[in-house]
């Protein structure tokens, strides 16, 4: 697959949040945060248009609900 460099420009809370996730990643770049923020992002809006909810679940059984941006920018239109 060919690759394709593209530039894009951040505010530094976002770039110390990106910086923050590469930090845990061990040894993977930006690159690979953002490539990963994106698939994610995909596969739920995938699942959201499909009639799925995105939750985050405890050891407990307690469920929370996602609210993600592009939820947040449908209620607006």
């Amino acid at each position: 697959m060919a690759k394709k460099r593209i530039q894009a420009n951040f505010s530094d809370d976002l770039v110390k949040k990106l910086e923050k996730l590469q930090e845990s990643y061990g040894e993977g770049n930006l690159s690979e945060v953002l490539r990963d923020a994106i698939y994610f992002y995909d596969w739920a809006r995938q699942q959201r248009s499909n009639g799925w909810s995105i939750g985050a679940f405890q050891e407990n059984g307690k469920v929370k609900e996602a609210i993600l941006p592009f939820d947040q920018k449908a209620e607006g239109e």
